[in-house]
């Protein structure tokens, strides 16, 4: 027996591990595990993960397949009369129209640096230019100790108001033992203790899971660079 397997008698919707689904539905060769864990990045393939493996169905691979086909262009189509048709039927603001939330530099320059990867990879032609607000000022002030311990302090003590639904003080306020705001304390002392940025807090994790930071419970060390990711040249 060879190492050919016929993909028709699988089930579309069975599990298969990366390496193996690439093999049966590219029998020639030309996709790999990385390919399709690339496409699954781009948002064209679904992938679940258990118990540390990644697996895909062929049915989300017919699903990337058909994503992925490459439009047949109008002859005579150009992109300037496509930009223009593009402008003729793009709604018009109003004066009475809502203005667009606010977008912080931040999320600008992710955009930025998605689009630039975007064209990168092959997948635009043209110049996008996404314009960044002038830089703020540098911080010139800084939480001093009291100030810190005392917004710890409330976020530790906090406890839950609620209201009152039955009874003589119906509408009436009622404090709760609840204490919702512990986490946020938890939060701003690792944040003062370690100097971490709040993204890797906020995706640290008890386990050592690729791309996300890691806390050693048992030890007590926390590991703030992303398993996986390179390290910066930042402080």
């Amino acid at each position: 027996m060879g190492d050919s397997h016929d993909s028709s008698q699988f089930d579309p919707d069975a599990p298969l591990r990366l390496s193996i689904a690439a093999k049966l539905a590219f029998p020639d060769g030309s996709m790999t595990a990385s390919g399709l864990r690339r496409e699954a990045a781009r948002g064209r393939l679904r992938i679940e993960r258990i118990a540390g493996k990644d697996f895909t169905t062929f049915e989300e691979i017919k699903r990337m397949r058909e994503l992925c086909r490459v439009q047949a262009r109008e002859p005579g189509f150009t992109n300037a009369k496509r930009d223009t048709a593009e402008e003729s039927s793009s709604p018009k603001p109003s004066g009475s129209s809502k203005m667009a939330p606010a977008i912080s530099p931040q999320d600008l320059e992710t955009f930025r640096a998605a689009i630039n990867h975007h064209a990168k990879e092959g997948f635009h032609r043209g110049l996008v230019r996404v314009s960044l607000p002038p830089k703020g000022e540098a911080r010139d002030r800084w939480f001093t100790r009291k100030e810190a311990a005392a917004l710890i302090w409330h976020c530790w003590r906090h406890r839950e108001n609620q209201t009152i639904h039955s009874g003589k003080s119906k509408g009436g306020p009622v404090t709760t033992n609840r204490r919702p705001l512990r986490h946020i304390a938890r939060f701003i002392l690792i944040g003062l203790y370690t100097g971490t940025r709040a993204g890797a807090i906020a995706l640290a994790s008890p386990y050592a899971e690729p791309g996300r930071s890691y806390v050693d419970l048992e030890r007590g060390i926390f590991y703030r660079k992303a398993i996986g990711k390179r390290a910066t040249k930042k402080r």
